[in-house]
């Protein structure tokens, strides 16, 4: 049973530490950078990639060994080199710090899992295995990514415009913002037409939305 309790988390500013330089600590730190962490990288050595990252003021990359202490004041790590003690040594100062913690391919050493992600603008859909099998959910993150496609984004935009819009025209009147938004976001109609791929439909909705917005 997957006990694992989902949520998103918002690193934009926060420090985050890769320990490797190879290319699994290159993807690591590039998916932490698109969250807009601040991403600090400890390896002696590096790859290309990660040098370019660095050249560009992308990535800070500190030149030795991990050693105790390079986890203080850290949101979270990221243990990705081949060797078994280091990666032993992030995790038990990560546990000690209070840091979340991901061994790479260490399920056991593991705080948190990355999950494999079908994204359409602001939706983004998370698949988890629970540790198991990375080549089946990477194939239902495929599946999920044709399933869900541009105009799930589009809709979710828009939406998200109307929102606010509603919200600024409503300012204190919470009861009247959810009854206008519950009469122009017809969640079911929507859905429907999503589904379905109904462009007609669809850009009969956002048109519904746009005339909101610019009265």
């Amino acid at each position: 049973m997957n006990r694992l309790y989902p949520i998103f988390l918002k690193l934009e500013g926060r420090l985050c530490v890769v320990v490797g330089g190879g290319k699994v600590a290159e993807r690591k730190a590039r998916g932490l950078l698109e969250c807009g962490a601040a991403v600090r990288v400890i390896s002696p050595e590096v790859e290309l990639n990660l040098r370019e990252l660095e050249a560009e003021g992308r990535i800070e990359w500190v030149r030795r060994e991990f050693q105790a202490g390079d986890l203080e004041g850290v949101s979270l790590a990221v243990a990705a080199t081949d060797r078994e003690p280091v990666n032993a040594q992030v995790y038990e100062e990560a546990r000690e710090a209070g840091v979340l913690c991901n061994v790479v391919d260490q399920p056991e050493r593991c705080d948190f899992y990355v999950p494999a992600v079908a994204q359409q603008g602001d939706l983004k859909i998370a698949v988890s295995g629970n540790g198991r099998s990375g080549g089946l959910v990477a194939g239902i993150r495929r599946m999920l990514q044709e399933q869900f496609g541009q105009e799930y984004g589009r809709v979710l935009a828009e939406a998200g415009r109307l929102r606010d819009a509603v919200r600024r025209r409503y300012p204190e009147d919470p009861a009247r913002r959810a009854e206008v938004l519950a009469r122009l976001v017809r969640v079911d109609e929507v859905l429907d037409a999503l589904r379905n791929g109904d462009r007609r439909k669809i850009d009969a909705v956002l048109e519904s939305w746009k005339s909101f917005l610019s009265d």
